[in-house]
């Protein structure tokens, strides 16, 4: 059993132990009291201030073969905080670099076990420098992802975008560029569109095709009529819902006669517009089968949360 009281850095004493009133304690860090370890939560590992170690290697270690991977802060602590050893994650994708912060990518091992050797996917370190459209850009895992631009610290809601490169942003609430390019074309054409860290839908990286405008402005209506999952898109016939789905047909019809939009994408607008136009009529006549109270009782008991 650890004494209460030993006088390590981080070590606890009598009066500093009722975690009900400040779990975070030394370094401004969780005080993990489970089965009575009493260790600190740094994020990537965990500290033991009864013994002053570290009970696994840092996570980052492969970066700096110099020091030892149980050391803390380089050694140098009265200058320096440990951070959670997050980083950020370079995509290629049409041409374009896209830089974005994966929070579950803790080390170099994290993001080869996640993304494998895709050709098109690169780890980026804490500190990285990169030269983008004449400026530097420095990549930090400092809190939840930074991102600093010839030295000035941007805000970090935004996404900025240059001629060969988009960098999204890591507030909470910006859209989690893991999330793009995952939906049957696009971003949101599907049920699987871009989400921000919170997990919930997000609208601020735009539509990258003339179709996926369509279903963008389409889902934000379902939105805003509160609909979504599979039992809303076959039979919830709400006016705002089956409003969204002739203008979801009728856009992409005239897109289908879009000459300066490609192949592929005239294809998927084809698809889509005959879809929806059965969609929409379909709904248009079970108004009279299918009258809205009922529809309302019998959805939630029914309805995914897939949209």
């Amino acid at each position: 059993m650890k004494p209460v009281g030993s006088r390590n850095f981080g070590g606890l004493f009598a009066e500093s132990t009722n975690t009900d009133l400040q779990p975070y304690m030394y370094n401004g860090k969780e005080l993990d009291r489970m089965h009575a370890l009493d260790w600190y939560d740094f994020g990537a590992r965990h500290y033991d201030a009864a013994l002053l170690r570290w009970h696994s290697m840092d996570p980052l270690c492969e970066k700096y073969y110099h020091i030892s991977p149980y050391a803390f802060c380089a050694n140098n602590f009265v200058n320096a905080f440990d951070l959670d050893g997050r980083d950020w994650v370079v995509r290629e994708y049409d041409g374009k670099d896209e830089y974005y912060f994966d929070r579950e990518v803790r080390s170099a091992e994290a993001f080869h076990n996640k993304y494998g050797n895709k050709d098109n996917m690169r780890y980026i370190a804490d500190g990285t420098k990169v030269t983008l459209d004449g400026s530097e850009y420095v990549f930090s895992n400092e809190g939840n992802g930074s991102v600093s631009i010839d030295g000035a610290k941007k805000d970090d809601y935004p996404i900025l975008y240059g001629d060969k490169y988009t960098i999204f942003g890591t507030a909470d609430e910006s859209c989690n560029g893991e999330t793009v390019h995952q939906n049957w074309y696009g971003s949101y054409t599907g049920p699987k569109n871009p989400k921000n860290y919170n997990k919930e839908y997000s609208y601020q990286y735009p539509p990258q095709s003339t179709s996926e405008w369509g279903s963008y402005i389409h889902d934000r209506l379902y939105d805003i009529a509160e609909a979504k999952g599979t039992f809303d898109a076959l039979f919830n016939n709400n006016k705002t819902v089956i409003t969204a789905d002739k203008l979801l047909y009728q856009y992409n019809s005239l897109n289908v006669l879009n000459g300066n939009t490609s192949i592929e994408d005239r294809i998927v607008s084809a698809g889509t517009a005959i879809a929806f136009w059965g969609l929409y009529n379909f709904k248009k006549s079970s108004t009279f089968f299918i009258p809205l109270s009922i529809y309302t009782c019998v959805s939630p008991y029914i309805n995914d949360s897939s949209k």
